[in-house]
């Protein structure tokens, strides 16, 4: 069972994977449909934020309590009853609604997945097997979205919901079957915000937060842009949600790809430069998608952001578990959960406020914002210095 974790963590977190990329692309077309706007999106992505900002500490402390498993299976399944929902949604109230209850019982399958990986793996090859963990969940964005585009020119918005409602429960139903449990040892029955659990937290707390702090910038580069750009998409370039498919599924192929070639590169060449240069090179992305004016262009502009990701998640992931106790695991990394939760709350809400007041034309400036946050990122990452803590002896081999 060891010996094949890693590839039912991947196959997991790839199913509910496919079922959020499903949805990626209907999205903003099924909000135009009740006439909603930029700003609107960017309200939805920010309370699905909030919400799992709220929800991602509990579920980490749940993962040390009671198993990443129950988690794993408590998310699916909430995640395909909203799903379902969504499909007899009626107005613009209601999809805001449902996303704030999707990202509260969604933000744990994650911090599950790689805290069971993270387990079971050793310090050599840590940053590999969480990279292909990752990559489960990028072949799921290959997938979803253009299974999403067909079902919505085939049939209506209500069939990609209902498709991925049925994925959250097979996944729910697979997670039962195959995904094994483990839950902190001793953990203590104390409140979750009691001082002890504080004490868990990774030392020095400077390493911590500046951990916290990169783990930000990388997502609030792109969630400035995320609710304008699939407006900017549909009614600048005049691309079509299987344009749109493709781009996404380029960039998750890429990521994929990546994440298994290069996720590994962290444990021969250290964590810190790996991050470094998957944070520059991400910086890179946002300047070339200035110029990316064609899907061809917005293709190849993803290829770069997938070799970024690919380099950088990883690396960033085998950082933070190698510096917690494994008993700590799930909270800790339900708690940096949050940190990109944070990210999300605030920057769809500037960027889809900036493009309802100027329009399509802000786009060039979030591109240019989101380059600088992420070469911020890529500076604070120099001074840093990483520490690790004693590893778990079962290990995957």
């Amino acid at each position: 069972m060891r010996q094949q974790l890693t590839l039912i963590l991947s196959i997991q977190v790839m199913i509910i994977m496919t079922g959020f990329g499903i949805v990626f692309p209907i999205m903003p077309k099924y909000l135009e449909h009740f006439n909603g706007t930029v700003f609107d999106l960017g309200v939805m992505s920010a309370m699905w934020a909030v919400s799992a900002f709220i929800t991602s500490p509990i579920m980490g402390y749940l993962i040390d309590k009671i198993g990443a498993k129950y988690v794993i299976i408590l998310n699916l399944v909430g995640f395909a009853l909203v799903n379902f929902l969504f499909a007899f949604a009626q107005n613009v109230t209601h999809l805001i609604i449902l996303r704030t209850i999707e990202g509260g019982i969604s933000s744990g399958v994650m911090p599950a997945a790689i805290t069971l990986v993270s387990f079971y793996s050793s310090e050599e090859t840590r940053s590999r097997h969480i990279g292909y963990v990752s990559a489960g969940s990028s072949i799921g964005i290959i997938i979803g979205p253009v299974i999403g585009g067909v079902l919505l020119e085939l049939y209506s918005f209500t069939a990609p919901f209902m498709f991925s409602g049925a994925l959250g429960l097979l996944g729910a139903v697979f997670a039962i079957l195959y995904v094994p449990n483990k839950k902190g040892d001793g953990i203590e029955e104390k409140s979750l915000l009691s001082i002890s659990t504080f004490d868990k937290l990774p030392k020095p707390s400077y390493a911590f937060t500046l951990f916290l702090f990169v783990n930000l910038t990388s997502a609030l580069s792109w969630m400035l842009i995320e609710p304008g750009f699939s407006f900017y998409i549909y009614n600048v370039l005049l691309l079509t949600p299987i344009d749109f498919a493709i781009f996404v599924s380029t960039y998750g192929l890429s990521l994929a790809l990546f994440q298994i070639l290069l996720g590994g590169l962290s444990d021969s060449y250290g964590r810190k430069p790996i991050i470094f240069i998957g944070l520059v090179l991400n910086g890179l992305f946002y300047i070339l998608m200035i110029y990316s004016t064609n899907l061809i262009a917005l293709v190849l502009s993803s290829i770069v952001a997938g070799v970024a990701l690919g380099m950088m998640s990883p690396a960033l992931n085998a950082w933070i578990t190698e510096s917690i106790e494994p008993e700590n695991r799930g909270f800790v990394l339900g708690l940096t959960n949050s940190s990109i939760a944070f990210a999300q709350i605030i920057g769809p809400l500037i960027g889809s406020y900036y493009y309802d007041l100027y329009g399509s034309t802000v786009m060039i400036s979030l591109f240019i914002v989101g380059s600088l946050i992420s070469l911020i990122g890529a500076l604070v990452v120099i001074p840093t210095k990483l520490k690790t803590q004693p590893l778990s002896t079962e290990l995957i081999t």
